[in-house]
């Protein structure tokens, strides 16, 4: 009876350490999430963004490398004009999450950190009278807290929020319309982030 005792005991630290995704850990990731912009002069857009990760786990941190695709489309009036202006913009961003991880059990892993990235950003403003494209550099900090769980040792599904703060370089006209390209222009922005992600680790 002692031994099956022992025999269990041992089975269960060694299923949970199996079990355990903290330690030593690489894998991949993808998201789909949107970004509500909320100091803005124009009306409050929503960006979507794809992301893919590469999550490396370790002993209650994780680092996570990870490439951005944001989207946008909006109209908006410039204030004291009484035109509707249409503005699109794409964005790529490369940067780095660092966490920390607060398991609660073995399968739901709590998470809180930040993000940092630098991007390029192209936008296309459009209007009755003209048209005229610009591009941009960006860097940005947020701090974000989220959660996971694990359906197994190999794969997990969450999800994650957060705040930013992105920071805009002089953007670089590219048609030679630099009326418009100014009017709506703000050398920053904070917006609210929520994202789902899913992660498979090897």
């Amino acid at each position: 009876m002692k031994y099956v005792l022992v025999s269990l005991i041992a089975l269960f630290i060694f299923s949970f350490s199996a079990f355990s995704q903290d330690e030593g850990k690489i894998g991949v990731g993808a998201s789909f999430g949107t970004n509500l912009v909320v100091s803005s002069s124009q009306s409050n857009p929503i960006i979507y963004n794809s992301m893919i990760y590469v999550p490396i786990n370790m002993s209650g941190f994780r680092l996570e490398p990870f490439l951005m695709i944001n989207t946008s489309s909006n109209k908006y009036q410039v204030e004291g004009q009484p035109n509707t202006y249409e503005r699109s913009m794409t964005g790529i961003t490369f940067g780095s999450g660092f966490f920390f991880l607060m398991r609660a059990n073995k399968s739901v892993v709590p998470y809180l950190g930040l993000r940092v990235g630098y991007g390029t950003n192209s936008s296309k403003s459009k209007s009755q009278y003209s048209d005229s494209e610009d591009s941009q550099g960006s860097i940005f900090i947020g701090g974000f807290i989220g959660g996971e769980y694990y359906f197994s040792p190999a794969f997990s599904l969450g999800a994650d929020a957060g705040i930013s703060y992105y920071n805009f370089f002089t953007p670089t006209d590219k048609s030679g319309l630099t009326d418009m390209k100014y009017a709506s222009y703000s050398n920053s922005q904070i917006t609210t982030t929520a994202a789902i992600i899913a992660r498979i680790f090897f």
